[in-house]
């Protein structure tokens, strides 16, 4: 499996002139006490958010991590100002990013900030923004 992994990242990578494998991190904000279920249907959201905005303007990221089998984190924070943070970062760094806000129908109020997807990009370049966030 682990060959075959490589096998696939040395011809995408090739193909693109990617050093590196890619990633998408979903963060997620603690401090609303969402259930798993409501966790799992917001970083949905993102990554479709994110896959959306990929197509338009890093093409070529998409495809490659698409081709690597999306490889995706999910991490957390602790506070709407924090999220809002990444999304800034992500946004000056033209970093993909997209910041689920909620309809407001279940658990939390309407247009509260709840995940931020950030990527598809370069590992290295996610990390910059998500490396010392811990796992949801």
């Amino acid at each position: 499996m682990a060959n075959l992994f490589k096998s696939i990242f040395q011809r995408t990578s090739m193909a693109l002139k990617l050093s590196e494998p890619m990633q998408m991190s979903l963060v997620v904000r603690s401090d609303l006490k969402m259930s798993t279920g409501k966790i799992g249907a917001q970083c949905a959201h993102a990554a479709i958010i994110c896959h959306t905005k990929a197509e338009k303007s890093k093409p070529e990221h998409l495809k490659a991590w698409l081709n690597l089998g999306q490889p995706k984190v999910v991490l957390r924070v602790g506070s709407q100002a924090e999220i809002e943070n990444l999304s800034k970062i992500a946004t000056e760094k033209h970093i993909v990013n997209g910041l689920v806000h909620d309809a407001g129908r279940t658990q939390v109020l309407a247009r509260t900030p709840t995940v931020l997807g950030i990527g598809p990009d370069t590992k290295s370049k996610v990390n910059e923004l998500t490396g010392k966030l811990k796992l949801l």
